[in-house]
């Protein structure tokens, strides 16, 4: 059959060439070099789980995965029963890589008690940010060499190390370089079924580690189903070649149990359309090194912090560091005169379509990153009205700030491939490179190694009485909460929760994030109810503390202090007391 083709681009590959194969795992080498130079090799211990806990949403990724193990097997076989008893959750809700939840949970019986998978995962995502940015850009300028050597600056973008053990899946950045790759270099289509299967495998990870990836991945299948209609003249290619693979990423997060944990669908709405205007992105976001004290980051070339409006700014974070913005500067001063002489507004390889298409991304996602409150450091500049319903929907995804990941890597590949052309010498484009990767290194290296230090540092110590706590664990079957106070709560009773995993018994609550309309109101008033009403199998945890001697509690529960904890058991001689109206 013969290949369909877009211009001198068509849209899916023969085997790999040698030069590809180069590329890649060239890339992928500096990746792996790159990962040892900051964490070393202890967070490959798969028994080491010091270095998981008290450490924010880290802590909340790595238990949700062992209350999940610990679960019984319920159908979708995402669900487990033990975070949220009686309510069922969803392993996408702790953001544990459901994927790798699911797979590990089939051999629950045979690894080891203690078991984390989370520092092999971001070897892994290492691996792949270099291998294929290496492969991207060998593609875009035919040069092997010149690809593996543009692997650095994908690697040290600044976001992208940032994720890295702190919202782990969050940093699987190569499923965004992996969508560019299909969209912008696939090559000898002999039938459109290849595509559709890529394509599904694609959606089918990035349900699977991260569902917030999925605008930014979709958006890439779009165009290549565009590209499909206009290669092949016909609708019904390019709306298959669109349909199945979302179909299949539709069908992972149902299976994966994100449409039927009652913790999310005990009510209609999701309560989290604040963070739409809480968590956008800045208009200074590609120059502030420092969003409040979340990343500090003191720049040799003394970079000063710049305000944001609010401290969720954070999640807009998307500083590409002085390598990229001296090269940026250096490329556009130069682009009219590599226009003047014949060079042409559009990539080597690439021709108008995708430079179009590369365009669109880069505007919607910026646009998207910004909306719905639109901020230029502490200033509201203006505020985008939005329909409600639209509203609602759009809160899916939350922290929206994070879109600008798609038009921050299409400004680096656009440097990578704009100094390739600067010059027909190619050897001018490798000298150029290796100094803007130097200066990147100086400007954001030691950052990284400080923080990797923190982030990896086994600073865990038990309380003192935690033998004490581990026995009255021990003695009971169910851990009902008073009530919760969402930020660090894993953190805080770090003690408690891995005493309930290590004896597999049950939570009333847990950090999600993901939850109904008033879940933390229901919980209140379902442990208020259960400590008036004790039960012998039941520990009841006083999260404010020791309630006052007034307090009915004490006519219903022996109540003590364990370490910072205060906890209680029903006592032998306690009396229901009815619920206040």
């Amino acid at each position: 059959m013969k290949p369909h083709r877009l211009g001198n681009i068509s849209l899916l590959p023969t085997s790999f060439t040698q030069s590809e194969y180069f590329s890649f795992l060239g890339g992928g080498l500096l990746g792996v070099i790159l990962f040892l130079f900051l964490y070393g090799t202890s967070t490959l211990d798969v028994t080491n789980v010091d270095w998981l806990l008290q450490k924010g949403d880290l802590s909340q990724h790595y238990l949700g995965w062992c209350f999940y193990r610990n679960s019984d097997w319920l159908f979708p076989i995402g669900l487990a029963n033990t975070l949220s008893y009686p309510l069922t959750s969803s392993v996408i809700y702790t953001d544990s890589i459901p994927i790798l939840a699911v797979f590990f949970k089939l051999f629950r019986n045979v690894l080891p008690e203690s078991f984390q998978y989370f520092g092999w995962f971001v070897l892994v995502v290492y691996f792949f940010q270099g291998a294929i940015s290496a492969l991207l850009v060998h593609r875009l300028t035919g040069n092997a060499y010149y690809g593996i050597l543009s692997a650095c600056l994908f690697l040290l973008f600044a976001p992208f190390f940032f994720r890295t053990f702190a919202h782990t899946a969050l940093s699987a950045h190569f499923l965004l370089l992996l969508s560019f790759l299909v969209l912008l270099t696939r090559r000898h289509i002999e039938h459109i079924w290849r595509g559709i299967a890529l394509w599904s495998f694609i959606l089918f990870l990035t349900a699977g580690i991260h569902f917030f990836f999925m605008p930014m991945v979709g958006c890439c299948l779009l165009f290549y189903a565009i590209k499909v209609k206009l290669i092949t003249h016909k609708w019904w290619p390019s709306l298959v070649t669109l349909f199945i693979p979302i179909c299949v990423a539709f069908a992972e997060v149902w299976l994966l149990g994100g449409l039927n944990s009652d913790v999310t669908t005990a009510s209609q709405t999701s309560g989290t359309i604040w963070h739409l205007r809480e968590s956008s992105a800045n208009l200074n976001t590609f120059f502030n090194s420092s969003v409040e004290t979340y990343h500090p980051h003191s720049s040799p070339f003394q970079f000063t912090h710049l305000n944001t409006f609010t401290y969720g700014q954070f999640e807009g974070f998307a500083y590409l560091g002085i390598g990229v913005f001296f090269g940026l500067a250096i490329l556009f001063f130069l682009l009219p005169r590599c226009c003047r002489n014949g060079g042409g507004f559009y990539f080597h390889k690439l021709n108008h379509t995708h430079t179009w298409m590369l365009i669109s991304l880069a505007t919607t996602f910026f646009l998207l990153s910004l909306s719905p409150v639109v901020t230029c450091g502490d200033k509201i500049l203006f505020t985008i009205p939005i329909w409600y319903p639209i509203e609602k929907i759009w809160s899916i995804f939350r922290c929206t700030g994070r879109f600008i990941w798609m038009p921050a890597y299409i400004l680096i590949l656009i440097l990578m491939v704009g100094i390739w052309r600067l010059n027909k010498k190619h050897y001018f484009a490798f000298g150029f490179l290796i100094f803007l990767i130097g200066l990147q290194a100086i400007d954001i290296t030691h950052w990284m190694k400080r923080d990797a230090i923190k982030k990896i540092d086994n600073s865990y110590i038990p309380i003192k009485e935690y033998s004490k706590l581990n026995t009255l664990v021990t003695d009971h079957s169910h851990i009902c909460f008073s009530n919760i106070h969402e930020n660090f709560f894993c953190d805080k009773y770090v003690d408690i929760i891995r005493s309930v995993i290590h004896h597999k018994s049950t939570m009333n609550v847990f950090y999600f994030a993901r939850a109904f309309d008033g879940y933390y109101q229901y919980v209140a008033t379902q442990a208020d109810s259960a400590m008036r009403n004790p039960s012998e199998d039941c520990l009841y945890v006083l999260v404010d503390g020791m309630p006052e001697e007034t307090s009915i509690l004490h006519q219903t529960l022996d109540i003590q202090q364990i370490g910072h904890y205060v906890v209680g058991t029903k006592k032998e001689t306690s009396i229901p007391i009815q619920n206040r109206p």
